[in-house]
Formats: C-alpha cells, sequence, structure tokens
C-alpha cells in the first residue's frame, strides 16, 4: 500500500515537471494541459503503461486542436485584461462601463462553464474541435454542479498564491513540482465519473 503510494506520488510529480516544461513555451499550453489531464483520467482507470509515455503521446497528438482550445478557453482572461486595463481609458459614460464589465462577468461565468470539458474531451478522444465544444458545452449543462465544483479546484493554486504571498517561494516550489497535477488528479475522477456514464451508453 506504501510502495503503491510512493509511486503514485512519484508519477504525479513526474507529470508535473513534464507538464510545466511543456508549458513555458506558452504555444504549447493547450496541448501540455491535455496531455496531463488525458495521462491522469488513464491513471484513474488504470489504463496507464508508462505514465511519462502516454504523457508524450498525448502531446504530440492534435497539437492545432489543442491549440485552439486553449485559446477558447482563455478567452476570458483577454475579456478582464481589456475590462481592467482598456475600457478606464475609453470616452464612455461611468454607467456603460459599468454594464459593459457586469456583461463581461456573465459572460466569462458562462463561458468557463461551457469549456470546463473541452480539453479533456480532446485528450481523451478522436473529434473535431467544433464538435468537443459543442460536447463540453452539453456536458457542463447537463452536469452543472459538477462542472462549478470542477472550476473551484482549479482555482485551488491562485486561492494558494493569495495564501502564500509572503511565502511565494513555497507557492512556487509547489507549482513546479505538484500542485497543478494533484489538482487535476482531483478533478480526473471528476471527469472519468461523468464520461463513464455515456461511454457506457455507447
Amino acid at each position: 500500500m506504501q510502495i503503491k503510494f510512493i509511486d503514485k506520488v512519484s508519477n504525479l510529480i513526474m507529470l508535473n515537471l513534464l507538464y510545466v516544461a511543456s508549458v513555458v513555451t506558452v504555444i504549447a499550453i493547450g496541448s501540455g494541459e491535455s496531455a496531463l489531464i488525458a495521462t491522469l483520467i488513464k491513471i484513474v482507470r488504470h489504463e496507464e503503461s508508462y505514465p511519462y509515455r502516454d504523457f508524450a503521446n498525448s502531446f504530440f497528438k492534435d497539437y492545432w486542436k489543442n491549440l485552439g482550445a486553449a485559446l477558447i478557453s482563455n478567452l476570458p482572461i483577454l475579456i478582464l485584461l481589456f475590462s481592467f486595463f482598456f475600457l478606464p481609458y475609453i470616452p464612455l459614460p461611468i454607467y456603460i462601463i459599468s454594464i459593459l464589465r457586469h456583461i463581461g462577468v456573465i459572460y466569462i461565468i458562462l463561458h468557463l462553464m461551457a469549456t470546463t470539458f473541452l480539453i479533456p474531451l480532446i485528450g481523451r478522444y478522436n473529434n473535431t474541435l467544433k464538435n468537443s465544444l459543442h460536447n463540453s458545452i452539453m456536458l457542463a449543462y447537463k452536469h452543472f454542479f459538477i462542472a462549478v465544483l470542477i472550476r473551484i479546484i482549479e482555482i485551488i493554486p491562485v486561492l494558494l498564491f493569495f495564501i502564500l504571498q509572503n511565502q511565494l517561494l513555497v507557492w512556487i516550489t509547489l507549482m513546479i513540482f505538484i500542485l497543478p497535477s494533484i489538482t487535476k488528479y482531483a478533478n480526473a475522477f471528476l471527469y472519468n465519473f461523468i464520461f463513464s456514464k455515456y461511454e457506457k451508453l455507447n
């Protein structure tokens, strides 16, 4: 039991290092995220052979599709940047700016929900980006509360950043070695729970 635990932790650390190395080049964020999630779902299902090889195979599969998914998924970041750094300098009445910000917040929430399953679907199944996005929207609609839980788990690293502001080196160390893989490993159980339901129907 103890050996299995140590083995699992070492796999999570190695996968995390591979993930961090892959996302350092921003254009590979989609592939890195997709590869990590796909590999962790395999680990949850006990399908993995060699996690590092599974990661590499997933990383180099459908690069452009993963890049497109990453751009779609990270669109809210661009909206936030525009809202806080550019919108105040546009000569508009304050109430118009306030309305636009509220619309932006609503859109961001809906967008985050709609894209919750996008990258995991691309990593797990062979499908077009358009169909994967459609399936992600449908899954988020049908499993709204699980989608919310997934998003809450995903912001744990951000929350820890604020908690450990005076110990930034600790946070950076956690991010490099284990934190992303742990949060995505927790979410892999939720992805697997949902995906398994629909696989049984087919």
